[in-house]
């Protein structure tokens, strides 16, 4: 692998340099992360997305951090696809992203979303409030990704202000989901019972599928 590796550093083809980086994040080869990670920012867009990729498949900290730092730059989508699918956890590195400014926290909003951070909730319903309606409108789109059945109620006090409605329905969905069916049941039929619009809660109803819900 080392050997091999040592190809990158040189004057060879641009096609021969993006198989030996597939090649090396195909069998996961952490001897030679931090050569990998080293193409990530070469001008040859070929080589910067291969190296990407194999990072991703990769894994460890030294990737994770550059994964993060690509968040917002030239090659963001193809970091974020890395960071979806990347072998480990990725929440340190996500959790911070999403106190960074915008180009970087759209993507790290999806991607703690995607891979159901519940640690990131309280940082995504702060994000609700934004003064910029971009990053407040994808933060209501995460939260089905990172609320659990302890957001319910927290949920259904931003579902009676009618706004975003889809979005929290979905969210209140997914934080449901964990919990029995009388339990989910149980859930809704108390917010129901305080709220103005009970019409609101016919979807999430819905999904407990019981003749009760019915």
């Amino acid at each position: 692998y080392a050997t091999i590796a040592k190809t990158l550093k040189g004057k060879a083809d641009v096609t021969v340099k993006a198989d030996i980086l597939n090649w090396l994040g195909t069998n996961h080869v952490a001897s030679q992360v931090e050569n990998v990670v080293a193409q990530m920012d070469v001008s040859e867009e070929e080589v910067a997305l291969s190296a990407i990729k194999a990072a991703g498949k990769i894994g460890g900290e030294s990737a994770l951090s550059a994964l993060i730092a690509q968040l917002g730059g030239t090659h963001s989508d193809a970091a974020e696809k890395a960071l979806l699918a990347f072998n480990g956890k990725v929440d340190a590195g996500i959790l911070k992203a999403l106190e960074g400014e915008k180009k970087v926290l759209l993507p790290a909003m999806r991607i703690a979303s995607a891979r159901s951070m519940e640690e990131g909730a309280e940082k995504v319903f702060g994000l609700l409030v934004s003064s910029d309606a971009e990053i407040s409108g994808a933060a209501y789109q995460a939260l089905a990704g990172v609320v659990e059945p302890a957001h319910f109620n927290q949920l259904s006090a931003l579902l009676e202000k009618g706004q975003q409605v889809p979005a929290i329905q979905k969210a209140m969905k997914s934080a449901l989901l964990p919990l029995s069916k009388a339990d989910q049941l149980a859930n809704i039929q108390f917010c129901m019972g305080k709220s103005s619009n009970v019409s609101l809660y016919y979807p999430v109803l819905a999904q407990v599928g019981t003749s009760e819900a019915i």
